[in-house]
């Protein structure tokens, strides 16, 4: 009987990785009587690989939900399905979304799906990987950190897990009863997604396939590891802390660049502080309070009956503390790896404007503009910069947020050169520059006061001189300062704009001759 696969995540267990597996293997599938199509919607944030017609929820010009569109997208979406059929015995389907939505956007999804599998003539089975408890709830947090959409990206763990409804994302054996309910038992296809040794094959891509009655081979090819760099401990901290500049939550692209540095300082925080965001006790109460439905998986859809549904082995490692003697070197690590970055995009902009400083000097002598620094704007009044009060667990907060927000106001504003500079470039190569100049000047003299004023290279060097971070608190308090520092000095020789309109790190700039004892105590000191 003809088939649709239904796989639905559940969340953080690789679902990304097998939505791609599948796309780049369709031919392969194709020829094996299997079919994994691409819909014709997009929509924001979900691409055509994913079903998400099945769940999606969509508001008129007004603002208010409209269930008539949403019909409609569902009716299109199937139409796809429908046509797979015509020369495919199986289809595959997927989006790790439908885990949470069946039970708030689309209650009446399996309703809903049975009818057209009735007008079509398939059978419908669900594909479901479930995760221990504690590692999937973590993960689910982590998430939320790592990518701002809602105010949760701001909580702690423990005021997170106290804001959602934590048993209907845990407790699978209630959910996958409710889906039974109306597909059949036997349609349910559960695995376990708790190591490799759990997998059949050794491989999530070798355990899916087998799920769908397929087996690996060499025919397929696995171009997309399963790699997701997550945050632990300390930067999962920093993270969360930056989430409150303003900037995070309007800018996906700062968003993007700042996980990137941490991530890079990520893997080094988790070797020197081994930790884990739940305590033992937590994480042995959590697998208590869902050891019946768990048992009730493993009985009724593993037919197993001599083990559990995962390993319940808990790591005897102890619980992240915020005012573990680590933070402050991971902040540090953080900083210099942001401003080494930066660099390095500066220094690819200067490289495109060598080949347009020649033309842009040109246009501006006939244009009868002096060959003169840009001076426009006031000076930004100078700020007192945070003290770090080493009493308080959250008082290390105000340092972190001035670093993150140092960080993203200098990629904010490399960005916006870059495009400025594109720009002009762009008007340079259609003999339209001097139209550019003169209908914005002041644009005009800042590129070229960059292009006059771009030598880098002692900057470069003063940067890789920070050395790599050592145990002293003090000396790693001075470099934090330091790091920062390095990025006001950076933007005061090359951008006047900077310091005229950016009055935070306006603070910077009155510091920068202070001796480094007398700033740290200015800065960290009570």
């Amino acid at each position: 009987m003809k088939t649709l696969y239904v796989h639905i995540g559940s969340p953080k267990t690789a679902s990304t990785a097998l939505q791609f597996f599948c796309v780049d293997n369709s031919e392969v599938l194709n020829q094996k009587g299997y079919c994994y199509p691409l819909f014709p919607q997009t929509y924001p944030d979900a691409s055509r690989i994913r079903a998400y017609f099945l769940i999606v929820k969509l508001k008129n010009k007004f603002g208010k939900r409209s269930k008539k569109w949403e019909e409609d997208v569902f009716q299109e979406g199937m139409a796809v399905i429908h046509k797979s059929f015509e020369n495919y015995d199986n289809v595959i389907i997927s989006d790790e979304r439908i885990w949470r939505s069946m039970d708030i956007e689309r209650k009446d999804l399996w309703e809903k799906l049975m009818k057209e599998a009735k007008k079509g003539g398939f059978q419908i089975r669900v594909i479901a990987y479930v995760r221990r408890q504690d590692k999937f709830l973590i993960s689910l947090w982590n998430q939320q950190i790592k990518i701002i959409k809602v105010d949760l990206a701001k909580c702690t763990i423990e005021e997170w897990m106290n804001r959602v409804n934590l048993r209907a994302r845990l407790e699978y054996a209630d959910k996958l009863d409710r889906i039974a309910d109306i597909v059949g038992k036997e349609n349910g296809i559960v695995r376990r997604f708790d190591g490799t040794d759990n997998f059949e094959g050794g491989s999530i891509y070798s355990d899916f396939l087998s799920a769908v009655g397929l087996a690996l081979t060499e025919e397929y090819e696995i171009k997309q590891e399963v790699v997701n760099i997550g945050l632990y401990g300390n930067t999962q901290e920093i993270k969360r802390v930056i989430n409150f500049l303003p900037q995070m939550i309007k800018d996906r692209n700062a968003q993007n660049f700042i996980m990137e540095m941490l991530q890079e300082c990520s893997e080094i925080s988790k070797k020197n502080y081994p930790c884990e965001m739940l305590s033992a006790k937590e994480v042995a109460a959590l697998l208590k309070e869902y050891e019946a439905g768990n048992r009730k998986i493993a009985e009724e859809y593993l037919h197993e009956t001599n083990r559990g549904l995962f390993d319940n082995t808990i790591k005897d490692i102890p619980k992240w503390q915020k005012d573990n003697p680590f933070i402050l070197e991971d902040l540090v690590r953080f900083a210099n790896v942001s401003m080494r970055a930066l660099l390095v995009k500066y220094g690819e902009l200067r490289q495109e404007l060598s080949g347009l400083e020649k033309e842009f000097k040109t246009l501006l002598s006939a244009d009868g503009t002096e060959d003169s620094d840009w001076t426009g704007g006031s000076a930004a009044e100078a700020k007192v910069l945070p003290k770090w009060d080493k009493e308080d667990p959250n008082g290390i907060d105000p340092v972190i947020l001035f670093v993150g927000g140092a960080v993203l106001r200098l990629y904010q504003e490399i960005r916006d050169l870059k495009k400025e500079v594109s720009a002009i470039g762009e008007a340079v190569k259609q003999d339209k520059a001097q139209k550019a100049v003169t209908a914005n000047h002041a644009q005009g003299m800042r590129i070229h006061y960059f292009c006059k004023n771009g030598g880098t290279n002692d900057l470069e060097e003063r940067i890789a001189a920070i050395p790599d971070p050592i145990e002293s608190q003090e000396s790693l308090a001075e470099r934090l300062v330091e790091a920062v520092d390095q990025a006001a000095v950076l933007f005061d020789q090359k951008n006047q704009r900077f310091w005229q309109e950016t009055a935070d790190m306006k603070r910077l700039a009155d510091l920068r001759e202070t001796p480094k004892k007398s700033l740290f105590e200015k800065i960290f000191s009570k």
